[in-house]
């Protein structure tokens, strides 16, 4: 664990109660705190491994249904 994650974690896992990962990483974009594991900016697909690699859970999930084809 680097010195970055003993912060980081906590910040994602604490934004994690009250925003989704496309509103996590414009708070850390907005706030200039960079992925750590590439020095980029974060977006959602990079927020999304980042807490399943730290085992954050998120409070709200957008479950999508499969297409089910129904005969009329």
């Amino acid at each position: 664990m680097s010195a970055n994650d003993e912060y980081l974690i906590p910040l994602v896992a604490l934004l994690a109660r009250s925003f989704g990962q496309h509103g996590i990483a414009t708070i850390l974009n907005e706030r200039e705190i960079p992925n750590p594991s590439n020095g980029k900016p974060w977006n959602q697909t990079a927020i999304s491994r980042y807490m399943q690699q730290a085992g954050i859970v998120p409070r709200f999930t957008l479950k999508i249904s499969p297409y089910e084809k129904h005969p009329n």
